[in-house]
C-alpha cells in the first residue's frame, strides 16, 4: 500500500552497503564497519542498521528553515530539530524489522565519553542523512545554510535540544533517552547524495564528536594538518596525523643517515 511518507532506498544504501549489523563478524568491503576496521588496525568495531526505507518529511525543506518555525518555536531550538524529531518517531514507530525495542543493542558506552564502555540510559547515536543539501540551523548568518553538524540540530556543547517536547519529558525510544547536543548528544545529521558521499560525511562527523578531530585543512590543528584526511579535503582516509592521535598506528623514527648508507651500500655494488 502506498505511503506518502516511505520511498525506497537507493541502491547504494541497501542491505549492508553502509554498515554492518551487530551479531556478525563479516564485513561489507566500502561500509561503516570496513572503513573503520581498516582505519583502526582493526581496533574499532562499528556496526548498526540502516532503516529499509527513505523518510519523506511531513513538509517541504523549506518549511525547516529556521525563520519558519515560529509556531514550533517553544518545543524546538530550530527546523533541523524540528525535522530530526519528526524523523526520529516516525521510524521509531515504523522499524520495520530494526529492533529498537531491545535497549542494550543502543546503549554501549556513555554519551560524550566514548572509552567508556558503561551505558547511560541514552541513545549511542542517530545518524539521519539528508537527501537535500544546506539546513538552516540558526538565524544567525554565521549558522545557515550548512550540510551537516554534530548533534541532531542543536548548536550547543551541553543541554538537550529535545528538552521542551512531550511536556518536558523530552524525547525517548523506548528506555533510552534520545538526547541533541554537540558534545554528548545522540546523532548527527548531513547531507548525502552517494555511498561515498554518505560514508565520508557520517565518518567526518563522528570524527569531530566521537574522536576529537578537528578540520585538518584550517588553522584549528596545526599539529595534524592534512589535506589527505577525511576531516580535511579526502573522501576515502582518515589521516595519519589523527590515526596517530588515537592510538591507531605508531610512529616509527627513521634515520635519514642509515638510509643514506644502504642507498649508497646499493650504489656501489651496481
Amino acid at each position: 500500500m502506498y505511503n506518502a511518507h516511505e520511498h525506497e532506498l537507493p541502491e547504494w544504501a541497501k542491505g549492508t552497503r553502509l554498515i554492518d549489523p551487530p551479531g556478525v563478524t563479516s564485513i561489507t568491503p566500502g561500509s561503516l564497519t570496513d572503513f573503520y576496521h581498516r582505519m583502526s588496525g582493526g581496533q574499532l568495531d562499528v556496526r548498526g542498521y540502516v532503516w529499509p526505507r527513505v523518510y519523506v518529511t511531513e513538509y517541504g525543506q523549506d518549511h525547516y528553515k529556521a525563520d519558519s518555525i515560529d509556531s514550533q518555536a517553544r518545543f524546538f531550538v530550530n527546523g533541523a530539530a524540528a525535522a530530526s524529531y519528526e524523523i526520529i518517531t516516525y521510524v521509531r514507530d515504523h522499524p520495520h524489522g530494526i529492533p529498537l525495542a531491545v535497549d542494550s543493542l543502543w546503549d554501549r558506552y556513555t554519551n560524550g565519553q566514548g572509552d567508556s564502555l558503561e551505558a547511560d540510559g541514552k541513545f549511542d547515536m542517530i545518524v539521519i542523512l539528508w537527501r537535500f543539501s544546506k539546513f538552516d540551523f540558526s538565524s544567525r548568518p554565521e549558522e545557515r545554510d550548512k550540510s551537516s553538524i554534530t548533534s541532531l540540530g542543536y548548536t550547543l556543547p551541553s543541554g538537550d535540544g529535545f528538552a521542551r517536547v512531550n511536556n518536558g519529558q523530552g524525547l525517548w525510544i523506548h528506555g533510552l533517552q534520545v538526547i541533541d547536543n554537540t558534545t554528548a548528544g545522540s546523532g548527527i545529521i548531513g547531507a548525502a547524495h552517494t555511498h561515498k558521499g554518505a560514508i565520508a560525511i557520517t565518518v567526518h562527523e563522528l570524527g569531530h564528536r566521537h574522536f576529537g578531530p578537528y578540520h585538518t585543512i584550517d588553522g584549528q590543528s596545526s599539529a595534524y594538518q592534512s589535506a589527505f584526511s577525511v576531516m580535511g579535503g579526502s573522501y576515502s582516509v582518515m589521516g595519519p596525523g589523527d590515526r596517530l592521535k588515537l592510538g591507531w598506528v605508531e610512529a616509527v623514527m627513521i634515520n635519514l643517515e642509515d638510509i643514506r648508507n644502504q642507498h649508497g651500500a646499493v650504489s656501489a655494488t651496481n
